[in-house]
């Protein structure tokens, strides 16, 4: 147990400095996709490598998820939508994250209890890494977008 809570500690001060100096000098997006690429190989690793190790390892990893989604998620926002339209982006997002996250839970506990721990860790890995690709994708045209919505209203 010991060994759980030291991981988490340095991947916390590791994860918050890294993804730190990484979102200074590149952005607030590609901390995104390292985050939810950290995310989704951590349970990908549990399904193909199971081990005391891999735990550990995949532990660290989400650890790193969640640092760069904190870090990353509300800045993105701050910087993708117009001032005046602040308020309802961030109500959205935090409604959002807690009706998944809440869903996600639920299903998950399901999955767990009738087929097996190794399905929940493979539809997460595999949507945290459709998640780097999609937030990785959408970068220009999310840009684009608020330039155009800024333009609209000026």
């Amino acid at each position: 147990m010991a060994l759980f809570t030291a991981i988490t500690g340095l991947a916390n001060i590791t994860g918050s400095v890294l993804f730190g100096i990484l979102a200074d000098r590149i952005g607030h997006r590609p901390v995104l996709v390292m985050a939810s690429g950290a995310g989704g190989l951590a349970c990908l690793l549990i399904v193909l490598f199971p081990s005391l190790w891999t735990v550990y390892a995949a532990f660290a990893l989400t650890n790193l998820c969640v640092i760069g989604y904190n870090l990353s998620s509300g800045i993105l926002i701050l910087e993708q939508i117009p001032r005046e339209r602040l308020p309802m982006g961030i109500s959205v997002n935090a409604m959002i994250t807690l009706c998944v996250s809440s869903i996600v839970t639920i299903g998950g506990s399901w999955l767990a209890d009738h087929i097996s721990f190794v399905a929940v860790f493979l539809i997460a890995g595999l949507s945290g890494l459709a998640g780097a690709v999609i937030i990785r994708s959408g970068a220009g045209k999310a840009a684009d977008a608020a330039g155009d919505s800024i333009k609209l209203e000026t």
